[in-house]
């Protein structure tokens, strides 16, 4: 193992601080679509991308920020919010409540159009305020 020399504390200072030097700066957004890997079955498996929601863009980011100390996010359907267990669903049979829906029921599309439900999620247990 060859040994440096250093002329300096100077120098030496920053040769080590290039080792600590983080190998990135990412925003929270960017992270998640150079690494973000998604596993749903019947739905998408693939890398995350940002352009295919560009809404939560802000949000990801604001939340990463060390500008804010917290962020309220109220947005549209279908934009990373969770639904209660007794949310209706409309389908063409009736109402049915979200909690009791399976794989294979059949739902109203984003089209109008009835589609049938290819995946259901573990019941994920957060903190909801009205």
């Amino acid at each position: 193992m060859a040994t440096t020399y250093y002329p300096d504390l100077n120098s030496v200072v920053l040769d080590v601080a290039e080792l600590l030097r983080p190998s990135e700066r990412l925003t929270v957004s960017q992270s998640a679509e150079k690494y973000r890997q998604l596993n749903n079955p019947g739905s998408y498996v693939g890398p995350w991308k940002n352009a295919t929601t560009p809404y939560m863009i802000e949000p990801m980011d604001t939340l990463g920020s060390r500008d804010f100390t917290s962020c309220v996010f109220v947005g549209p359907a279908q934009c990373g919010k969770g639904l209660a267990l007794d949310t209706p669903i409309i389908t063409p049979s009736g109402w049915s409540a979200m909690g009791a829906l399976s794989v294979g029921d059949q739902v109203y599309g984003a089209d109008g159009k009835p589609t049938t439900v290819v995946f259901v999620s573990g019941i994920h247990h957060r903190p909801s305020y009205l």
